[in-house]
């Protein structure tokens, strides 16, 4: 079974923060504020499908997002290590940049075979220019995870 994710769902996750007490929020904003506030806007693309963990029992299916220069990886390290003291528990996982497009639930083997092969592709499907960041609340429901908007962040020079 494949539950695809609806596009007001799609975001590009910088850092997971897990619970932020109440009333850390406002220094967590400013901290995260001056971070976006030092770096320039940077140019997106939207290419390529990555089956998480792996083609043969896929869990999640994603576009990976990508950045001429890097310069994602270096502001999203800056912005991670600023926002550390607020971070409930460490992800040992390492940033991929990417935004989710559908959940797997439990795809026999030909079936993930099949849809692997229909929708591995290293196409780009957009580009943009991100000059803003978002601080979301995220609450999960038996639906999924319903986001809100906490605060907006631009970047230098937008």
């Amino acid at each position: 079974m494949v539950r695809w994710a609806s596009p007001e769902q799609f975001h590009l996750t910088l850092k997971f923060l897990g619970s932020v007490r109440s009333g850390d929020v406002g220094a967590l904003s400013e901290t995260a504020r001056a971070v976006c506030a030092s770096m320039p806007p940077l140019r997106l693309r939207a290419q390529g499908i990555v089956f998480f963990p792996n083609d043969f029992s896929p869990r999640v299916l994603w576009v990976e997002i990508k950045n001429p220069g890097e310069r994602l990886l270096g502001f999203q390290h800056r912005l991670e290590t600023a926002v550390q003291p607020f971070v409930e528990k460490e992800e040992p996982k390492k940033f991929t940049p990417h935004v989710t497009l559908a959940r797997f639930e439990k795809l026999r083997l030909d079936e993930a075979e099949k849809f692997a092969t229909l929708a591995r592709t290293n196409k780009t499907f957009g580009e943009w220019k991100a000059g803003e960041v978002l601080l979301m609340e995220s609450k999960l429901q038996q639906t999924g995870a319903l986001h809100a908007i906490l605060e907006k962040f631009g970047t230098k020079n937008d």
